[in-house]
């Protein structure tokens, strides 16, 4: 097992607040990390399922995440001690193993963070990592979107990490080096995009749609690039070797490149009575917050758009301190051939700028702005040619209905249903106003259709 060791973020960054340099490692060192690799178990079981299963109850935490792995991952991470936003990163890197047609560590995205010791005036923070287009040498912009994942990952594990940043990235380097497995989830995208694995000639990918459900995952060259970020931190994938690398095959920017970083502000909300409804960036300038707040509290608007297969999850831990994340790669396994020589999906551009269907994760939450309780925290990321399902699902709580138990798995019930099997995937996490004696309770709720796993008290 790996154990805390620290709760202070363990790099420092010359060129900025979120990049880790680049620094020799003395052999005992690199022998203890690898000597955790082989230790931490992938998925619990025996004791260790039963002890994280205990913690779960009593903490009223839960987990939810599109692929059982991942989730898995952040049910062990803090079990072990660490927070929800340690659990996330985890998870966010376990995706990047275990469901690469829609996560990857040259991708982006965004996530919220609930914290209620925070005050009410930033208890939701927006975290923002969008593969927004990044420019060519020659300064044209290019398809391929900023590799944002890394950097955003380490800053909100710079404000909010209990547990050493290269521990948490342990989990996923086993999984790809040692025992993750092809779930269901993956298959159903194996099935769903194979023609864009078919026309691949990378020799790793080409034929990785073939492998069955139950099997070893094909791709353990992802564990090198996974060493890479536990040994030099996300530094290396910007203005270090991997990301050097990634922007002569491409023909990008280096400059450009090396000075990505995550947008980090309050996030935009919309007030409904005492209760505050948080979105992802982007929603202002469509003006969707405005479309929410009508005068009788209702939801009226309906997006539709062709929006990029993605994947979310949610991570809650004690309290009411949760994260929730949407991730994309812009397009199924990414834009054009892998690159650097860990066979790595570049991302298609997704520009912040584009029609809430067109570009934008949904991840959201409502809140009590003056007791800082959590109603509702949902991750809700659409495929191709699907209705935004965001503010249909939040349109029960404006509509003036309270959480009350099993409220999540009904609203995901009662969702519109997906064309075929292109799934619009809902994840969400609502919990109870207090009782008399203070007790609160929580349920959690995932896309049946997409084979992920929830985990609730």
């Amino acid at each position: 097992m790996f154990n805390p060791v620290s709760t202070k973020p363990s790099h420092t960054d010359k060129h900025g607040p979120v990049v880790m340099p680049a620094k020799p490692m003395h052999i005992s060192v690199i022998a203890t990390l690898m000597a955790g690799i082989l230790m931490l178990p992938a998925c619990s079981g025996g004791d260790d399922l039963a002890s994280a299963t205990q913690f779960t109850r009593k903490n009223r935490a839960a987990i939810l995440a599109d692929e059982p792995q991942a989730a898995l991952v952040g049910r062990d991470v803090l079990s072990l001690g660490g927070s929800p936003v340690d659990a996330a990163v985890s998870m966010a890197l376990a995706l990047t193993v275990t469901l690469p047609s829609r996560a990857g560590l040259l991708g982006g995205g965004s996530c919220l963070v609930h914290d209620p010791e925070a005050g009410p005036d930033e208890a939701v923070t927006l975290f923002d990592f969008s593969p927004s287009p990044l420019p060519r040498v020659n300064g044209a912009r290019s398809e391929y979107g900023a590799p944002g994942l890394l950097r955003g990952l380490f800053a909100m594990h710079a404000r909010y990490g209990r547990l050493r940043f290269e521990q948490l990235v342990i989990p996923a380097e086993r999984l790809a080096r040692f025992d993750g497995v092809v779930s269901r989830s993956l298959d159903n995208d194996f099935k769903r995009f194979s023609g864009r694995l078919d026309r691949m000639q990378n020799v790793i990918w080409h034929d990785a749609g073939q492998v069955a459900v139950g099997e070893r995952l094909p791709w353990n060259v992802m564990s090198g690039a996974l060493a890479v970020l536990r040994q030099e931190g996300p530094g290396a994938f910007y203005g270090g070797r991997v990301g050097r690398q990634f922007a002569e095959e491409l023909g990008l920017d280096p400059a450009a490149v090396a000075k990505i970083q995550p947008v980090i502000r309050t996030a935009p909300a919309v007030a409904y009575g005492t209760d505050q409804v948080h979105m992802a960036g982007g929603v202002e300038e469509q003006g969707i917050l405005g479309e929410m707040a009508t005068s009788d509290g209702t939801v009226t608007a309906a997006l539709v758009g062709d929006a990029p297969p993605a994947t979310g999850f949610i991570a809650k831990g004690a309290g009411d301190f949760v994260v929730a994340c949407g991730l994309t790669q812009g397009m199924a396994f990414g834009i054009g051939e892998p690159a650097t020589g860990f066979s790595l999906w570049p991302s298609r551009a997704v520009a912040a700028s584009m029609p809430l269907g067109d570009g934008m994760l949904g991840p959201f939450m409502i809140a009590n702005r003056n007791v800082g309780e959590l109603r509702l925290a949902g991750i809700v990321t659409a495929s191709d040619d699907l209705p935004e399902p965001v503010l249909d699902a939040a349109k029960s709580v404006f509509d003036g209905q309270r959480a009350t138990p099993g409220y999540a798995t009904r609203i995901v019930a009662n969702a519109p249903a997906g064309d075929g099997n292109a799934h619009p995937r809902r994840s969400l996490i609502s919990c109870t106003l207090a009782d008399d004696d203070g007790e609160r309770g929580c349920t959690a709720a995932i896309e049946p259709g997409v084979n992920g796993l929830a985990i609730e008290p």
